[in-house]
């Protein structure tokens, strides 16, 4: 088969279409302008008042979507670049994983996924993701969709 001619060679966006749920400080976004890579910021989504404002300070999103409780996947519009960073409290600490209100808040962002098929979802990991307080989440139905995309936390990412 060998490499593609210049004519077939892979084709990479202008400007990335990225959107962000557990926004927070939107640290992808802003790594993606200091690597210089150009983008435009589709959606974010975050809860916290405070981290909404300095989204749409900093980054001016084309939509800024307050809870993702209350925003169905179809909404998100798709993108090129996906980053979710659910919250860590669940996961970290007491680790009460999905049990938690928190802990499963991440079956919104797979279902983004599996529904919009982002070219890459980049998702912040905290090593206990990989235990069996998450399993049930992290091991059900929809991630083992999830798992055929290629989206699965590594394990040990430290």
């Amino acid at each position: 088969m060998g490499l593609p001619r210049q004519s077939q060679a892979l084709r990479v966006p202008r400007v990335t279409k990225v959107g962000s749920d557990f926004s927070g400080i939107e640290a992808g976004v802003t790594a993606l302008g200091r690597m210089g890579i150009k983008y435009k910021l589709l959606f974010s989504c975050d809860s916290d008042p405070a981290c909404q404002k300095m989204i749409q300070q900093a980054h001016n999103p084309d939509v800024l979507f307050n809870d993702i409780k209350e925003r169905s996947p179809e909404e998100g519009p798709a993108v090129d670049l996906y980053f979710w960073t659910p919250p860590c409290r669940d996961s970290a600490g007491k680790r009460r994983g999905t049990k938690a209100a928190r802990g499963k808040l991440m079956s919104s962002s797979i279902k983004y996924i599996v529904r919009k098929m982002p070219r890459v979802a980049v998702m912040e990991n905290v090593d206990s993701l990989n235990s069996k307080t998450f399993a049930p989440a992290l091991w059900g139905k929809s991630v083992t969709t999830a798992r055929e995309l290629s989206i699965l936390p590594t394990p040990r990412m430290r």
